[in-house]
């Protein structure tokens, strides 16, 4: 240790002789490459409209500090990128370019494909988001970290607020307080951009998809236009709150949800209890009166509408399997009775299970009197009006 002194000068110095080495050699230059203007990595090219490589050339950018700001050491040859994670949470984010940002926007969904190797074989995740930001920075949903070996292939779904800001740079983060060398080859992104000539062709000849549940669609995903207005988020609505990272649309006075990449992207309840400090979305309750909970909703036949604790253990409350005829969606009604001390003891979750899209049209809290309903409403959801803009 007490010669590192020593040490640190030679290894500074070894990169830097691996970078001077890598200078501009056209005679080498393969031919699914691209020599950028401003480093020395070799940007494949493509010939189809809707895939792009990403310039791993530009990875040095930091981020916010209230993350992890850490830009790991790399070196650069015309082949690949090697960078040294050392931290837990450390970033690599590359940039992308106006061009790949805007084929974002415009895309229905992205397929990221690392190709590369990390030794050791710690986790990672990654998604396109705002380095900026110190939260709510995804411009698309996460996932849970894992392995960087199985990683590598992701769709990505985007989150409902998509922006050019969010989708600025590809996050590259890892989740592991281990030193890991990750050595990168390309990062490849192909997205599929809506065709506004295509039909959309549903189960039967000459019936369309209603650009809504794509329920037995023959293309996906389908170009058709989405029904409803675009809902950013739940702030209008005290007593609830975005739990995940859905899409949501209101339609018809409900609140539709889908491209959900896991089960809990639903809602959750916000609940205080009364004379307690509590957030402005936050509603008041008291542990020792008796409400009940009622959601009214619709999803795919088949699906099982829920309501479940929030937080570990996962208890499911009630649940109700949504019937019809297969391929057709139908509509559910789930209801429990608790205590108020019940209903604070976790979050409170209204879902469907796995990944299915659904329709949230009620959401009721209500007192009990002797088990009867008392008309004193905590929550009174009968139809979701649209936000006022501010």
């Amino acid at each position: 240790m007490k010669k590192f002194w020593m040490i640190l000068p030679v290894m500074i110095l070894a990169i830097g002789l691996v970078l001077a080495g890598c200078g501009d050699n056209e005679n080498e230059k393969p031919e699914n490459g691209e020599k950028t203007e401003h480093g020395t990595y070799l940007v494949p090219a493509s010939a189809d409209g809707n895939v792009f490589y990403l310039d791993l050339n530009d990875y040095q950018s930091p981020g916010t500090n209230s993350i992890n700001a850490v830009v790991p050491a790399g070196v650069l040859t015309e082949n690949d990128l090697t960078v040294i994670m050392t931290e837990n949470d450390q970033r690599v984010n590359f940039k992308l370019t106006e061009e790949q940002v805007d084929k974002l926007m415009a895309a229905l969904s992205v397929t990221v494909e690392i190709t590369g190797i990390a030794t050791p074989d710690s986790n990672f995740r990654y998604h396109f988001g705002d380095i900026s930001a110190g939260s709510n920075w995804n411009g698309t949903a996460s996932f849970d970290a894992a392995a960087f070996s199985v990683i590598g292939t992701r769709t990505l779904s985007f989150v409902g607020n998509r922006s050019e800001s969010l989708l600025g740079f590809l996050i590259l983060q890892h989740r592991e307080a281990t030193t890991t060398s990750v050595k990168i080859e390309s990062i490849k992104i192909t997205v599929v951009i809506p065709n506004p000539n295509a039909g959309c062709p549903g189960k039967e000849e000459g019936e369309k998809c209603d650009g809504l549940w794509m329920l037995d669609c023959e293309c996906f995903p389908c170009t058709c236009e989405m029904q409803g207005e675009a809902l950013l988020n739940l702030n209008a609505y005290d007593g609830i709150t975005l739990s995940g990272s859905p899409s949501m649309r209101l339609l018809d006075g409900a609140i539709f949800f889908y491209n959900r990449p896991n089960d809990y992207s639903c809602i959750d309840l916000s609940l205080t209890e009364i004379d307690e400090f509590s957030a402005s979305w936050e509603v008041g309750i008291e542990k020792d009166k008796n409400y009940r909970l009622t959601i009214t909703g619709k999803a795919p036949v088949g699906a099982t509408a829920q309501i479940t604790r929030g937080a570990s253990p996962w208890t499911v409350h009630t649940e109700v399997d949504v019937t019809g005829e297969p391929g057709e969606t139908g509509d559910y009604v789930t209801t429990i009775d608790k205590t108020g001390a019940e209903l604070l003891e976790a979050v409170v979750r209204i879902r469907v299970a796995g990944e299915d899209p659904f329709l949230i049209k009620s959401i009721v809290l209500e007192v009990l009197n002797n088990g009867d309903p008392s008309g004193d409403f905590v929550i009174k959801y009968e139809t979701f009006d649209l936000p006022e803009e501010e």
